[in-house]
């Protein structure tokens, strides 16, 4: 779920960078239905709530810090090589 997460997170960016320039309602909807439904933050919550509920604490910390981290900087990516 981590690789999925990160992806959909740089496709975000790149979406981000390539629509900026055409603020219709139809990037935006694009963006939250297709990006939304790519991502699984839904199955992300499921298992940080089961490695919380085993006391996994160090494999949730990292499960979650990789996910956060590893989304932001999808995220960061997909922006930036899209506007070069």
């Amino acid at each position: 779920m981590i690789i999925v997460n990160i992806l959909g997170s740089f496709g975000l960016g790149a979406w981000y960078a390539w629509s900026t320039t055409d603020e219709s309602i139809v990037h935006a909807l694009i963006a939250i239905g297709f990006f939304g439904g790519f991502t699984t933050f839904s199955t992300f919550s499921v298992e940080a709530l089961e490695l919380l509920e085993q006391r996994r604490y160090l494999p949730l910390l990292i499960y979650v810090s990789l996910t956060l981290l590893g989304s932001v900087v999808g995220f960061l990516i997909g922006l930036s090589l899209s506007i070069l």
